[in-house]
């Protein structure tokens, strides 16, 4: 019976303990963005340029590295009884990310196909400046531009933000595994 216990924390799903805290960095990525877009003219380019080159939008990423940390230190410490292996870690980073990454790229779907639409135009608009500030041909920015319209829709922006995002809990869960792993001496 006390050899079936032991087994018990090495069996722990790191789901729902990655799941919660995708949620948790969900709702404050959601909030900071909200709180830097409150006073943007989404069909205005300068107004909308102006709040991408906000210095806070930065903070997300110590944000999202808190919150990843704190996620395999309490998988580890609760789940699996103070030990976690690499590709533990590795993995409840992921699933963090992952959770983030869907919830992310559904609100900014409906946010840029029901709430702020002219959000795609002001993006058009700055990749025709964009193209205007080059050394292009008129005929070679107006095909430049029509290719790249078919990316700036709800959907594949979306799309973009979800595979984004699952990279960056990638690169981020190899970073922060390495210092949140702890191994077993039982099992050296």
């Amino acid at each position: 019976m006390s050899e079936e216990l032991e087994q018990f924390p090495k069996q722990a799903s790191p789901w729902n303990t990655g799941m919660k805290w995708g949620v948790i960095l969900f709702v404050l990525a959601a909030a900071m963005y909200y709180l830097t877009h409150m006073n943007t003219d989404f069909g205005s380019v300068e107004s909308y340029e102006a709040t991408q080159k906000n210095p806070i939008q930065y903070a997300g990423f110590l944000i999202s590295l808190a919150i990843l940390i704190v996620a395999q230190l309490e998988h580890r410490n609760k789940d699996l009884g103070g030990y976690m292996s690499f590709a533990r870690a590795f993995g409840i980073g992921t699933i963090v990310f992952l959770t983030y990454g869907l919830l992310d790229s559904m609100l900014t779907y409906v946010e840029m196909s029901m709430i702020h639409p002219e959000v795609i135009e002001t993006l058009q608009n700055i990749q025709m400046k964009n193209l205007q500030s080059g050394n292009f041909s008129a005929e070679e920015m107006e095909m430049a531009y029509e290719r790249s319209k078919s990316f700036t829709t709800p959907t594949a922006i979306s799309i973009v933000k979800f595979f984004g995002s699952l990279l960056l809990g990638v690169i981020f869960s190899l970073l922060t595994g390495l210092f949140t792993r702890k191994a077993n001496p039982d099992e050296i």
